[in-house]
């Protein structure tokens, strides 16, 4: 499904209400926002009110609870970034071994230069792995939730 303007506001509109009661309240972003739609997924920014006298305090777990009951079990946004200490990464199963997601590169059995070919040695894993950057974030959770029979995903991003 294609997500619109019209649709994220519609969505915006309905649980805004109901995010109040936990500290929260929305920002559409994303594709949607910048550009009237988004052949891939809605994205959602819920920011504490700030407002303790009013609302209490903002409580995330309970409004990821919240979701859930609308939207059914959501799931961690993957990251793509190579593991260090603290950072979490994704393992895969892969040809009978657990491989990171950066070690994967396609079956490439050698590569020639001006000098020749030069054998990569197993054609399996990338001799020259893309080193990313640690990225720190802003937002408690990173969230991607699928309604629909899995044909709608809607991301939501809960700051501190």
């Amino acid at each position: 499904m294609s997500w619109n303007l019209n649709d994220g506001l519609e969505l915006v509109r309905a649980i805004q209400p109901h995010c109040k009661n936990y500290g929260y309240h929305i920002a559409l972003g994303g594709g949607v926002l910048n550009a009237g739609e988004s052949e891939h997924d809605l994205d959602l920014y819920m920011l504490p009110l700030n407002n303790e006298k009013k609302y209490g305090p903002s409580r995330p777990d309970d409004l990821v609870v919240f979701l859930e009951t609308l939207w059914g079990k959501s799931a961690d946004i993957g990251t793509n970034y190579r593991p260090d200490d603290d950072q979490p990464f994704e393992e895969m199963p892969f040809r009978g071994r657990a491989v990171y997601g950066w070690e994967v590169a396609p079956p490439i059995r050698a590569l020639v230069n001006e000098e020749g070919v030069v054998p990569l040695g197993n054609p399996w894993i990338n001799p020259h792995p893309k080193v990313f950057k640690k990225v720190n974030s802003t937002y408690l959770r990173s969230l991607k939730f699928f309604r629909n029979d899995g044909t709608e995903r809607i991301d939501v991003f809960i700051a501190n």
